[in-house]
């Protein structure tokens, strides 16, 4: 979700909750500008904002089930900026954040792979690594990425599909688990009633 020109933010966790923050954060923006002071919200108060928001409704038994990644960048200065908060309000920043089960998965790899003086082109390999090997342990994922690069003057969006992914389906499997079809293997051996031939 783009919040404003300098600051995106994705999530994981309950969409109809993530709708609840998106409208809180839209009012958010209505508000700042109709301020028009010219001075646009850092992505640092935006986290901020959003690590109150979330702690309130923790403390009033009624939590927002998401884990929200806010980034961006300083317009004033062009620094970038990475953080997150969580459904108890907990936040902190950091040079690589995951959420969920990237948390497990994809954040060793990242650390692994971080230099302070990693290219852009290194970063996003680097990335595509661990949403493909996060989406080959989750069942319930897909092989559409969108990437977003913040800028000092505005946020550049990319949407792929991971290269080089590959699925083999049930009918493609043969004698239990083993992918080895053909007319030797034991499967096709017993539509024939080649039963010999199974003992042997």
């Amino acid at each position: 979700m783009t919040v404003s020109n300098h600051c995106s933010l994705g999530f994981s966790g309950e969409y109809s909750d993530f709708q609840e923050i998106q409208s809180t954060l839209e009012e958010l923006m209505i508000a700042e500008y109709c301020m028009a002071d010219k001075i646009p919200m850092q992505p640092r108060a935006i986290h901020q904002y959003l690590a109150r928001v979330m702690y309130e409704k923790r403390n009033k038994q009624d939590p927002l089930y998401n884990q929200i990644v806010i980034g961006g960048v300083s317009p004033a200065t062009g620094e970038g900026y990475l953080g997150l908060v969580d459904l108890l309000g907990t936040n902190y920043e950091s040079e690589m954040i995951a959420t969920g089960y990237g948390t497990y998965i994809a954040l060793p790899l990242l650390r692994k792979a971080y230099r302070p003086d990693i290219t852009v082109a290194e970063g996003r390999k680097v990335i595509e690594d661990c949403l493909r090997v996060l989406f080959y342990r989750d069942a319930r994922s897909i092989d559409t990425v969108m990437h977003t690069r913040p800028k000092k003057k505005g946020s550049l969006h990319m949407s792929q599909v991971l290269p080089t992914t590959r699925v083999r389906f049930l009918n493609q499997i043969c004698c239990g688990f083993q992918f080895a079809t053909g007319p030797n293997c034991i499967c096709h051996k017993r539509r024939r009633g080649d039963y010999r031939a199974i003992q042997a």
